[in-house]
């Protein structure tokens, strides 16, 4: 086998290997966090000192960017349902708490 065969036959070879040489590409593959949805905690209000525990049940406390008012000793079902937090903060009557999701 002459010299100019050979190397014809190791040209591809060679220009792969000096491809992945002078341009490695890493491939990077994240595991995203896993997601974990927990009860949110207990809201605290009141005087200092003298603070008052408001339990809201799971799945009455807003999603993720709403809000909810919440009046203590009023049912979970009878509770105003979830809105804007734009347009609840300014209507909390006294006694209420604003939950924002």
């Amino acid at each position: 086998m002459n010299l100019s065969r050979l190397s014809l036959l190791l040209l591809p070879v060679a220009a792969t290997l000096t491809a992945c040489a002078v341009n490695p590409r890493p491939v990077v593959v994240t595991t995203p966090a896993p997601v974990v949805q927990t009860a949110p905690a207990p809201v605290v209000m009141g005087a200092p000192g003298a603070p008052i525990t408001i339990e809201v049940p799971p799945g009455h406390y807003p999603g993720p960017g709403a809000c909810r008012i919440w009046r203590p000793g009023v049912p979970a079902g009878q509770q105003e349902l979830p809105g804007s937090c734009a347009d609840l903060q300014n209507r909390v009557p006294a006694g209420a708490v604003l939950l924002r999701g």
